[in-house]
């Protein structure tokens, strides 16, 4: 049994913890948002909370488990699982996920209409969605993948 593997996973787990708890923070927030009557300063905050996340946390939490889970998958011969091929390309999918959502808060900033606003608020609304399904998913699949065999 890899013991370091096994440690990797519970920090991994407690990032997890971490992460999900700020995340449905988040989504609070921007669910107790009404556009009609919310100043696009308030909206724009939260959202810029969103971006520094993915950015400073996430990414980072991504790129780490990229680089210590995905060897060991591979090399288990297990980089045909969907989850797998997912790991390996999270990074993109993350960094795209993170431009819609400065593009959206840029157009928010250049003209502060309730549509760019509503744009904004789907846009984190679906980033967080993501997130929270791609955490939930790596925990049922490719951690136990890796428990299993240790």
């Amino acid at each position: 049994m890899d013991v370091d593997i096994l440690k990797e996973l519970d920090e991994l787990k407690r990032e997890h913890r971490e992460l999900l708890q700020r995340l449905r923070e988040l989504d609070r927030s921007l669910n107790g948002l009404s556009i009609a009557s919310t100043d696009a300063a308030t909206v724009v905050e939260a959202l810029q909370g969103l971006c520094r996340l993915l950015k400073n946390e996430i990414m980072v939490h991504c790129a780490r488990e990229k680089e210590s889970l995905l060897p060991v998958l591979l090399n288990r011969g297990w980089g045909h699982h969907t989850v797998v091929r997912e790991l390996q390309n999270e990074d993109v999918l993350l960094r795209r996920e993170y431009e819609r959502l400065k593009r959206a808060l840029a157009g928010v900033k250049s003209t502060g209409t309730r549509r760019a606003l509503e744009t904004l608020v789907s846009t984190g609304e679906r980033v967080i969605s993501m997130i929270v399904e791609h955490i939930h998913q790596e925990e049922a699949d490719i951690f136990p993948l890796l428990e299993r065999e240790g």
